[in-house]
């Protein structure tokens, strides 16, 4: 249970604030560069995924993604939309800064994401630390978590 909540929590500290240089224009922001499911990778080449992940909507509005019950992402099986005021949050992104918040208000993190494909984001931590996510196409949600 610790695990996952340090996961989770990780999870949630690499989107909430993200600096997304490069993505669209500066003066027309691009919400298909971020739109839809990621999950944290746990390797450099993206060959396991963490359970854990986070869902961009076109609406400006984000939420956390669970498989619950395994540590590691199962392309069989499906994800849950979490249900706390901390599982989901509010977004505003001008093409290269989203500042976002939770349920609760809350602002977290930072740091600048790079798109070395379509497929995956490149996410630099202002602390350094580089944390790679892969989208998930088609999704796989199942609903809310329960």
């Amino acid at each position: 249970m610790m695990m996952r909540t340090i996961l989770r929590n990780s999870a949630i500290l690499a989107f909430l604030s993200l600096d997304l240089s490069g993505c669209g224009s500066s003066t027309t922001p691009n919400p298909s560069a971020l739109t839809g499911d990621w999950f944290r990778c746990k390797l450099s080449d993206c060959t396991v995924l963490d359970s854990t992940g986070v869902r961009f909507n076109d609406d400006r509005t984000w939420q956390m993604l669970h498989q619950l019950g395994i540590p590691d992402y199962s392309p069989d099986l499906g994800y849950c939309l979490g249900s706390g005021q901390d599982d989901a949050g509010m977004y505003e992104w001008n093409g290269s800064t989203l500042n976002t918040t939770d349920g609760l208000g809350r602002d977290a993190g930072g740091g600048t994401v790079t798109f070395p494909d379509q497929e995956t984001m490149q996410l630099t931590e202002s602390s350094g630390s580089v944390v790679l996510f892969k989208r998930i196409t088609p999704t796989r949600l199942t609903g809310p978590c329960t």
